[in-house]
């Protein structure tokens, strides 16, 4: 049973529908599930990650999937509570010369997440 949960998961985070983010809005529920986070060509070849029609990211909302998915991941200025936004700066941090600012400049040692 439980094998058949993740295999219809992992069907469903890679087939499944998928909207913009301002679509998302629109549609996805207000309530907990899984998420994934797919790039066209160009962002998989920027990023050097992945393929064309697998997720870029998968993530787990544990209260609102368009608090965290949309609202964090999405929102201006959530940066640092976003781990796809973290993520995907990483990713990018040579190619845009980026360069990382701690979350919490009163505990720089990362002990603050």
């Amino acid at each position: 049973m439980e094998e058949a949960m993740v295999c219809a998961a992992l069907t469903a985070l890679t087939n499944g529908l998928q909207y913009t983010a301002k679509e998302a809005l629109e549609v996805v529920p207000n309530e907990a599930g899984l998420y994934a986070v797919h790039g066209d060509l160009l962002a998989v070849e920027e990023l050097a990650v992945g393929a064309v029609g697998h997720p870029l990211y998968v993530g787990k909302a544990e209260l609102s999937l368009v608090g965290r998915d949309l609202r964090t991941h999405f929102a201006t200025g959530k940066t640092g509570s976003s781990t796809l936004r973290r993520t995907l700066s990483a990713l990018l941090r040579e190619p845009l010369e980026l360069r990382a600012v701690p979350r919490n400049l009163a505990r720089p040692d990362g002990s603050a997440n």
